[in-house]
């Protein structure tokens, strides 16, 4: 089921190709699509389309398009400068939303939005989407994924190279000249975003580990290879850009299948260049899960050691100084049934049915819940820090949960198969891979425009903020500070009843809630010397820490932690209505944002 739109920004009349009649100026073909799964394939109401940018969402950038398939009028409200669309539909049965989104690669590329249904898990029709045992896996945009080697039935590595692409449900087997059997490896797609690096791996089952790393080019062509300094398989692999060490960050795994690396070095195939860093792990780790802190910093948590048994510790790499640093916490962390990097830095972590939120810098792990034990267990953090957690329950039935670690819930969903990993890809879809099969899901309304992490909010978190025009704003000492007039940062999917807010912030800002497309419902000034909502002041008297609160009844407070709240009504919102937050900064720097929320 396909239905195709054209989309005017302001170029002159259009209309669309792919089976759509007319005549074509400049235009903007968008088509879009629902999963092949019969499950995920029920015919569809209208279609809300909206317009995606450095810019709020307003009416003015929203349509609701026919979704029997009819032909369509071009649509004329976009702005010029849209950068994506985003869609969303329901089934006429009432039994399932769709949604889906997409980024324009320029002003005549096609845009394809692949309706999912939210919570279904579809099967994706291509038999080649699969995942070996022992293949390597790299991310090389919105809605590919390539696979790289893996072994065979006979335990042996393979020199299969193939691209899933989401989309179409499609696997390309792209013939690259000179590809070495692999598996164990781990794949990373480089900075150029031409070509992924292979680096390690092993020839079996039982293989030692290779000290050699391959460029396996996305065009076609032939690879080419260097060394290591050390055989690795089974090593966690991350891009860096620190100083003098960039390219691909390589950390632990195994030479021999038994002992477990505590060494750390980088590669750059662009320049046939590398090294070995100085520092240490304080204990070796295979398999180890790397987290990016920030441009210089990369938690290293999880693994095995050389007998076999989890690492609970965590430590943090400051790849500019070229030292390790462990993190303590208190009471120390259990071994973990599966852990879950989350996008605000953090790491969700279950230990035997206790979940636990934990913070790297500075270092805090907190008890927030109790989620199911499930065997074969594969966990995903979502765009928002929600976890996607699937396996088998003891009854031996397949099961998947949606766990907030935000506020400790649970929400049972459906799944298609117990996969052997689980991967979020750039446009919102959980790929939930398997050894002969595959499926993909959406489990959220989100697009990168509007999705935050679930709790905090700080710098090192930006990439996850709605900001307008990237420019308006710079990074620097762990803030985020303004470079343009009236820069603008908005929480708008976090929809909010009551909660509490502290702004760790100096200089003039102010503090927006919104309503459903941005609008503005109440405003709080915030400058050196005050805090005010309307003719409610509170003095600022220098402090760092504004704080803002909704109570249940509506009723909002404003002032600062330091010298205390000031009670200033509802200010005419609907006590009952859902808020989100935004900032507009004039001056100084925001450097962190501490939400309490409650979502019911």
């Amino acid at each position: 089921m396909r239905w195709c739109v054209g989309l005017t920004l302001f170029l002159g009349a259009l209309t669309l190709g792919w089976g759509c009649r007319g005549v074509v100026v400049d235009h903007q073909p968008v088509e879009m699509t629902l999963p092949t799964a019969p499950d995920c394939r029920e015919p569809i109401g209208p279609i809300t389309l909206t317009a995606l940018g450095d810019f709020p969402t307003t009416d003015a950038d929203v349509a609701l398009l026919d979704g029997s398939g009819a032909d369509l009028d071009p649509i004329t409200r976009f702005p010029s400068f849209t950068l994506a669309f985003s869609a969303s539909t329901r089934a006429t049965s009432g039994r399932w939303d769709a949604f889906g989104w997409a980024s324009r690669a320029g002003i005549d590329a096609p845009i394809t939005i692949v309706m999912r249904p939210l919570g279904l898990s579809c099967p994706i029709a291509d038999s080649e989407a699969r995942l070996p045992d022992g293949a390597a896996l790299a991310v090389l945009d919105e809605t590919r994924v390539m696979f790289v080697g893996g072994l065979d039935e006979a335990g042996q590595a393979t020199r299969r190279v193939a691209i899933l692409d989401v989309r179409d449900e499609h696997v390309d087997l792209p013939a690259v000249a000179r590809v070495i059997p692999i598996a164990f490896a781990a794949a990373t797609l480089l900075p150029a975003g031409d070509a992924v690096l292979v680096t390690g791996g092993a020839s079996s089952r039982s293989g030692e580990g290779r000290d050699t790393w391959e460029r396996i080019p996305l065009d076609g062509g032939m690879a080419t290879f260097g060394a290591l300094d050390q055989r690795r398989r089974d090593h966690g692999a991350i891009v860096i850009d620190a100083g003098a060490v960039h390219g691909v960050l390589l950390v632990g795994g195994t030479s021999d299948g038994h002992d477990a690396l505590d060494s750390i070095e980088w590669v750059d195939p662009t320049t046939d260049t590398g090294g070995v860093l100085t520092a240490h792990l304080a204990v070796g780790r295979v398999a180890p899960l790397l987290v990016q802190l920030d441009g210089t910093h990369v938690g290293i948590v999880g693994g095995r050691d050389a007998v076999g048994a989890a690492v609970t510790t965590i430590e943090v790499l400051d790849v500019a100084h070229d030292s390790v640093s462990p993190r303590m916490f208190t009471p120390a962390l259990a071994t973990p049934d599966w852990i879950a990097p989350l996008p605000s830095g953090r790491i969700a972590w279950a230990a035997g049915g206790s979940l636990r939120v934990v913070s790297v810098d500075p270092a805090f792990a907190d008890v927030v819940g109790t989620v199911p034990i499930v065997a074969d267990s594969v966990a995903v953090a979502l765009a928002s820090g929600r976890v996607l957690l699937e396996g088998g329950l003891t009854t031996g039935t397949r099961q998947g949960f949606v766990i907030d670690p935000g506020v400790g819930t649970t929400t049972p969903v459906a799944t298609s198969r117990v996969p052997r990993r689980s991967l979020l890809l750039p446009d919102g879809t959980v790929l939930e891979l398997a050894a002969t099969a595959s499926s993909a899901r959406r489990d959220e309304r989100l697009t990168p425009f509007d999705t935050p992490p679930p709790m905090f909010l700080f710098a090192a978190d930006r990439g996850t903020l709605a900001l307008d025009a990237a420019p308006h704003w710079s990074v620097s000492s762990g803030a985020l500070a303004p470079v343009a007039p009236d820069a603008r940062l908005d929480i708008p999917v976090l929809r909010l009843r009551h909660f509490e807010a502290v702004l760790d912030a100096t200089g003039a800002y102010d503090v927006l809630l919104t309503g459903e497309h941005l609008e503005t419902l109440a405003l709080v000034t915030v400058t050196d010397d005050t805090v005010s909502l309307g003719t409610c002041s509170v003095p600022r008297q220098g402090a760092r820490h504004v704080r803002i609160a909704r109570a249940v009844d509506g009723s909002l407070a404003i002032g600062t932690v330091e010298a205390g709240s000031a009670a200033c009504g509802t200010s005419g919102i609907d006590p009952h209505a859902r808020v989100g937050l935004g900032i507009v900064a004039h001056s100084g720097a925001l450097r962190s944002l501490a939400l309490t929320r409650d979502l019911f």
